[in-house]
């Protein structure tokens, strides 16, 4: 007898006892990184490629190659941009971190000429103010060594990821940007070196080590990127780093939980919870967090 035996009454057609296996109680996203191992094999084409070879060329399926015009030294160069149409988003993670089912869109938020050192995330990259491109001039400009145009390049490692939103966010801070935008560049290291780990964490000999050190990075950018948001809400006024209020109140809350700060995630969900502005979706996120402050709290 199968636990779901009898369901061909209702239409269901196929044997779902096998369909369903012993995945019954995983996540859909626990159920792709079972994919992704190799698990399920039979599912899998033979093409002679390794696991890590496969994922890789699916990425580069995925991107497409654009001319950028930098704002500081004025020289156009090419990078590479997820083709929008054929990003499959998943649920996002708890702190709204995006995820899509083949890739890690975020690599590719980041825009880097190679002539002069000029980088920025894509939504910012354009507004460079004549002060801010002189203060960008003399402490980037000036000591950077040019690069080749990565007219050859196929895809972003995370490494090269990660080094050019440290370099954006070393931009921010000589352009003197909004501590918003400088939270959220700290948000997204935090969020590549989540993803760092999650890609190590699938290879066979996964290394322990550079696991942690993956981890205790992005604890120390979410640590930032909450003192940055912090100073944000005092100091600015919505949008903060594109979001709404709410949005970037959800993000700091839930920022708080991770970094064991309860007291100041419950204040945040209570004042969503509460507010008459608030959309239902992110009211019932506010309350899936305030359920696992209180699950926390009394542990």
């Amino acid at each position: 007898m199968g636990l779901f035996d009898g369901l061909s009454r209702f239409g269901m057609k196929g044997d779902i006892n096998e369909e369903v296996g012993n995945t019954l109680f995983m996540t859909a996203r626990e159920k792709e990184q079972l994919k992704m191992k190799g698990a399920k094999t039979d599912e899998l084409i033979d093409d002679g490629l390794t696991e890590e070879e496969r994922r890789i060329q699916i990425e580069k399926s995925h991107l497409i190659k654009r001319n950028i015009s930098c704002k500081c030294c004025d020289k156009v160069f090419p990078t590479l941009t997820p083709r929008g149409s054929r990003i499959r988003r998943m649920e996002p993670d708890k702190d709204l971190r995006p995820r899509c089912k083949d890739f890690d869109t975020l690599k590719y938020n980041v825009y880097h000429c190679p002539y002069c050192g000029y980088t920025s995330i894509a939504r910012i990259f354009p507004s460079l103010s004549t002060r801010a491109r002189k203060a960008v001039e003399q402490k980037i400009c000036s000591q950077f060594k040019p690069e080749k145009p990565m007219d050859d390049k196929e895809f972003f490692t995370y490494d090269e990821a990660i080094d050019w939103h440290k370099l954006a966010l070393f931009t921010e801070v000589i352009k003197d940007g909004k501590a918003s935008d400088k939270a959220y560049i700290c948000l997204l290291l935090g969020w590549l070196y989540r993803g760092k780990k999650e890609e190590l964490e699938l290879q066979e000999k996964a290394d322990a080590k550079e696991i942690q050190k993956c981890r205790d990075s992005e604890m120390e950018c979410l640590e930032q990127a909450f003192e940055g948001f912090n100073k944000a809400f005092s100091v600015e006024m919505a949008p903060y780093a594109g979001m709404d209020e709410l949005t970037a109140e959800y993000l700091l809350a839930s920022l708080a939980v991770e970094l064991g700060k309860y007291d100041a995630a419950a204040r945040s969900v209570s004042h969503i919870i509460i507010s008459r502005t608030a959309s239902n979706r992110i009211k019932d996120k506010a309350r899936m967090l305030k359920e696992e402050i209180l699950e926390k709290v009394h542990t």
